[in-house]
């Protein structure tokens, strides 16, 4: 479920039966938005953190990748070239 704030920022909401995101295991994922996801991906993985999957994209255009922060925390970032 998604939910849109006034200022277009969204909440997304994952129950039990969702079966993409088995790994959000420690708790709620922040998302840090980004003007390019693979860019940023490059740019911390050079600094040494790791990812969980492939940069994601939808038709709409908005892309994403997943990662594990040092804290052990999953974090997300985010891109949304669909208004632009």
């Amino acid at each position: 479920m998604v939910f849109r704030l006034p200022n277009r920022d969204s909440i997304e909401v994952f129950g039990p039966e969702d079966r993409d995101h088995g790994f959000f295991e420690t708790g709620p994922v922040a998302g840090f938005l980004v003007d390019d996801v693979a860019e940023a991906r490059a740019r911390l993985e050079a600094e040494g953190i790791s990812f969980i999957g492939p940069v994601h994209g939808s038709e709409e255009g908005s892309s994403w990748s997943h990662f594990a922060g040092p804290d052990g925390n999953v974090y997300e970032l985010t891109g949304d070239h669909s208004q632009t």
